[in-house]
């Protein structure tokens, strides 16, 4: 018997579940070489654009909802394998999995189609290898390939190009957390370390013993956000620094004003954006600048004398802004500050009914371009794109999941 009290599978039985297991598999990988073979063919036709009005990568994920990372691999392989002819037919053959040919393309699309050839007649050379390699082997050997491709041509560029290998990215991550990822120069990197570590200094001098728990990966990270705090201190008439603040845009819905309200810290970097409790919003009162948005449903409570002034108001924009929380076009979340404020009908002025958050791309080659238009509603915050009998809706960003009724089963 198991754990639940059924009992254990026979002999027989485990034979017929890995048979079937085999068969699935089997099933799986023949679907796997037909979608990145007509997903590939799709794209060099370049016909969802004309017929659909859509960028490929946004038809994937309208019609399929396929995320952003699995559409772009699907692209991605289909360049790489058109020009890694041995590959592709190992793959066609069930020789490579997808998992090993997705790892390849990680792995070589940052060649030219030169480079791609020369590591698939590597593959070729090896081709006897291919069965007696494990999974994870191949890949290695692959990168392996790269590298010496690479060596000498990005050493080289490298050194040449030192000081625009500098980069900073910012990424959101659930509980509350961002990651922060970014390459520095040998001589930026050693400025920075540098300069972290005797602002750390300062701060364990002032904290005592408490600073000194801290790990130096952790006295670095405060160093970090000391010093970007510092650069946007402000200064009063009499020369007073004033510290900086971060902006929380509170949501505050007209059907729960009684209850827990919950702000959002505006952050322009992809990613959802993080919630706060009331108490924590309370809390940061005396140390952010606090906006609130009055919403009626998704309806954000402006003022009505500013729909026909000649530019959007600022805190029209800001009550868009804390309704769409990012573009409001489907497959993609561009990060509010980077969108693109749009009027759904130019004639009808500033009303927060005819504005929509879309990106600079949507609006521009998709909107203007092949015609789509939107409405939004008002009580839901759904927008509903349409274009010649096709029709594709937008929920909100942070659209939360519904409670179940009280007569629901628990689990």
């Amino acid at each position: 018997m198991d754990d639940r009290g059924e009992a254990a599978p026979s002999l027989t039985d485990g034979a017929d579940l890995l048979a079937a297991l085999a068969t699935a598999a089997a099933a799986r990988h023949a679907a796997e070489v037909a979608v990145v073979e007509a997903v590939a063919a799709t794209d060099r036709a370049g016909v969802t654009e004309p017929l659909e009005g859509l960028p490929i990568d946004l038809l994937l994920a309208v019609q399929f909802g396929w995320t952003a990372a699995e559409r772009g691999m699907l692209l991605d392989a289909g360049e790489v394998l058109a020009a890694m002819p041995c590959t592709r037919r190992l793959f066609a053959d069930g020789r490579l999995s997808w998992s090993q040919v997705r790892d390849i393309v990680g792995r070589v699309r940052r060649l030219g189609r030169d480079g791609r050839g020369v590591v698939d007649q590597r593959v070729a050379a090896s081709i006897d290898l291919i069965d007696a390699m494990d999974p994870d082997q191949i890949g290695w050997a692959v990168q392996d390939a790269v590298d010496d491709l690479l060596d000498r041509r990005v050493k080289e560029g490298e050194e040449d190009a030192a000081d625009a290998a500098t980069f900073l990215a910012l990424q959101l991550r659930h509980a509350g957390r961002a990651t922060v990822y970014g390459e520095l120069s040998t001589l930026d990197a050693a400025t920075v370390a540098a300069g972290l570590d005797r602002t750390a200094a300062q701060a364990t001098d002032d904290e005592g013993e408490a600073g000194c728990r801290r790990s130096r990966a952790t006295r670095r990270g405060r160093a970090l956000v000391d010093l970007c705090a510092q650069a946007l201190d402000g200064r009063t008439a009499t020369g007073r620094r004033i510290p900086a603040k971060p902006l929380v845009v509170v949501h505050v819905p007209l059907d729960r004003i009684e209850q827990t309200t919950t702000g959002l810290i505006d952050l322009d970097v992809p990613g959802h954006l993080p919630t706060l409790t009331a108490r924590t919003v309370e809390a940061l009162a005396a140390d952010a600048d606090v906006k609130a948005v009055l919403f009626d449903g998704a309806r954000p409570l402006c003022v009505t004398a500013k729909v026909q002034a000649e530019d959007i108001p600022a805190d029209t924009r800001l009550a868009i802004a804390a309704r769409d929380l990012g573009a409001r076009e489907p497959g993609r979340r561009t990060p509010p500050g980077l969108g693109h404020v749009h009027h759904l009908d130019p004639a009808e002025g500033h009303h927060p009914e005819n504005l929509v958050t879309t990106s600079s791309r949507w609006h521009l080659r998709v909107i203007h371009r092949h015609g789509w238009g939107g409405r939004i509603d008002p009580h839901g915050g759904t927008v509903t794109w349409t274009r010649a009998g096709r029709t594709i809706r937008s929920l909100p960003h942070h659209t939360r999941l519904r409670p179940p009724p009280p007569d629901f089963p628990s689990a």
